[in-house]
């Protein structure tokens, strides 16, 4: 028997989702097609918001699928970023700040899973969905505009100041 299924709320398929997504990014980062692979992240990162906002409409939610949507996070917006900029650039710096928003990433979910919400608007640090739109965007922005020889650093980059930005205690407002 398959009891997990039974388990399963609405909302925790678009959890299901979101990590198809971010594997869907991973596999198309890992056959050189970066198109792809930032087109899925921007799914992934649809199917996080919806999977949040089927939960408060319905009034279906569990710690199983809070769980599940944490741990779909780490993989769609903290692995599949890191393998985006690892598999781009053949570099020690690509490697380090890949590994910086994996762990970072990390380590801010598991803060948001035991402290939540501050005043139920605030996170303490950047979410880490912000690392699926940023990286896309930043792909999608090289397509027209070229970043020439900074393009290593520019990614590189970015991908430091997001880790920081998880980890810290900067309080941004919840948007959505």
């Amino acid at each position: 028997k398959m009891k997990i299924f039974k388990m399963l709320k609405l909302p925790d398929y678009f959890s299901l989702f979101n990590v198809t997504s971010g594997m869907m990014s991973i596999y198309s980062s890992t056959r050189g097609n970066y198109l792809f692979s930032a087109i899925y992240l921007l799914f992934a990162v649809l199917f996080d918001f919806l999977d949040g906002k089927v939960a408060r409409l319905t009034k279906k939610s569990s710690k199983l699928g809070f769980d599940i949507d944490s741990l779909a996070d780490v993989i769609s917006f903290g692995v599949a970023p890191a393998v985006m900029i690892i598999t781009m650039f053949d570099h020690w710096l690509a490697l380090i700040s890949g590994f910086l928003i994996v762990i970072c990433g990390l380590l801010r979910l598991a803060r948001f899973n035991v402290t939540k919400l501050i005043d139920g608007s605030v996170y303490e640090g950047m979410p880490i969905t912000f690392n699926g739109f940023n990286f896309a965007l930043i792909y999608f922005i090289s397509q027209f505009v070229s970043y020439g020889s900074n393009e290593l650093y520019i990614y590189t980059g970015i991908a430091i100041i997001s880790a920081y930005l998880m980890i810290s205690t900067h309080r941004i407002k919840k948007i959505i």
